[in-house]
């Protein structure tokens, strides 16, 4: 997926990369480049355990007298 930024100073770019091209700080420059799509899967992930830690919070904010909605009211919301 292309990717344009517009108008960027040059002296905002690493130094690196004004010696390499011979760009005068005082320039700006329209920069495409094309990114991949990536999609990270953490394999750390467990769900079970994200489960129970969402249950121990629900726990913990009903005994502190806070008041969550349920899923069928934050559907609605939607």
């Amino acid at each position: 997926m292309p990717v344009t930024i517009q108008n960027i100073r040059v002296s905002d770019l690493f130094n690196t990369l004004q010696e390499k091209y011979h760009l005068n700080p005082h320039q700006r420059l329209t920069i495409t480049f094309d990114v991949a799509p990536s999609i990270d899967y953490d394999d750390e992930v467990n769900v079970g355990d994200d489960l129970i830690a969402g249950f121990k919070e629900i726990i913990a904010a009903k005994q502190n007298g806070i008041e969550l909605p349920n899923a069928r009211d934050l559907l609605r919301d939607l």
